[in-house]
């Protein structure tokens, strides 16, 4: 089996006066043998480039699956949102789902992306 090069893909967010909010990583490898690929997950993280940062981070989950038997990928996820408490009660102001990954086919090419909803 061969394998590729340790892969790190990152993708950052920003607010509307175009200040970087947030960068979300993932880092992993992969092995490969032009009919099979397996994912290796080194690590995922995401930093927060603003003080006073409001927003959170839940539901986290990092790691490497199998896409189908000749794609596989790693991964990091979570919930990010802010908001306040009033009276007890949460409100989110926003909310969204976030998920950046690294994908590998069976002949060792790779490439990265994310989705945001």
């Amino acid at each position: 089996m061969s394998y590729t090069d340790t892969k790190t893909y990152s993708v950052s967010w920003y607010n509307y006066l175009g200040g970087k909010i947030f960068t979300v990583y993932t880092q992993g490898y992969f092995g490969y043998d032009f009919n099979s690929v397996e994912p290796h997950h080194v690590d995922s993280w995401y930093q927060k480039h603003i003080a006073f940062n409001p927003w959170q981070v839940s539901n986290w989950q990092e790691g490497g699956q199998a896409v189908s038997s000749t794609l596989g990928e790693v991964y990091c996820s979570g919930r990010y949102s802010w908001g306040f408490t009033l009276g007890g009660n949460y409100f989110s102001v926003q909310d969204k789902y976030i998920k950046v990954y690294i994908t590998c086919n069976k002949f060792g090419q790779t490439s990265g992306g994310w989705i945001d909803n």
